[in-house]
């Protein structure tokens, strides 16, 4: 299991697209995912939670580390209880023009 994100942002680097991110809240997900593709045969839940992860990762800017913490932990990103869910605001939130509406990522 541990090789398929490093396999799948390679090919989403070498083809100019921005990597995915596992953040810690959406590792249970992610695990679960890759359970039904693995034991079930069941490819569509792992494309929608990688869908749902990428939308979050292609947010995301490191060029200021300080903006960039806030909004991992506004968006519970190391966050590893189960209560807690992935949330997102949009790119102009992050970059201090307006707050948006919040936006889930929803377990299931």
């Amino acid at each position: 299991m541990g090789k398929f994100i490093p396999l799948m942002n390679a090919e989403l680097t070498a083809a100019g697209m921005p990597e995915i991110i596992i953040p810690t809240v959406y590792r249970i997900d992610y695990i679960d995912a890759l359970k039904c593709l693995t034991r079930d045969g069941e490819p569509a839940t792992i494309i929608r939670a990688m869908e749902r992860v990428r939308l979050w990762s292609s947010g995301l800017d490191g060029s200021d580390y300080d903006a960039l913490k806030a909004y991992l932990e506004l968006c519970n990103a190391f966050r590893s209880e189960q209560e807690y869910i992935l949330t997102f605001e949009s790119k102009k939130w992050y970059y201090g023009k307006e707050k948006r509406n919040n936006y889930s990522l929803r377990r299931g």
